[in-house]
């Protein structure tokens, strides 16, 4: 019998030590926009450790406009990657980006 406001024992919230529903969230989040899901993807199939932020351009570009009539401008591309994707990246604790020499790694526990 359903008692409104109690909790059957078999409905127990998907909570663990390492997956909790703001960080399940927080990556749904992260990964949403399509460049930060490729971002994240070439990263992990990339085994030589850090990527310039111009191949990533590079290939965010070739990438888009597989799916696009035009061909993205790569200026722009580079800018959304700069000022919005990268650091949310970086925030979220997916990426180190290196500002200085212009590369991105996965992030080291």
């Amino acid at each position: 019998m359903f008692l409104y406001g109690q909790r059957s024992p078999r409905r127990r919230p998907i909570t663990t030590p390492d997956i909790t529903w703001e960080r399940f969230e927080r990556t749904l989040s992260v990964v949403s926009h399509p460049y930060r899901y490729r971002l994240v993807s070439l990263l992990l199939d990339h085994n030589a450790g850090r990527i310039s932020l111009d191949d990533l351009v590079e290939d965010l570009v070739e990438w888009e406009s597989r799916f696009e009539d035009r061909t993205p401008d790569p200026y722009r591309v580079r800018l959304q990657l700069v000022h919005h994707h990268l650091p949310k990246l970086e925030h979220a604790g997916f990426i180190e980006y290196d500002r200085e020499s212009e590369t991105v790694a996965v992030a080291s526990d």
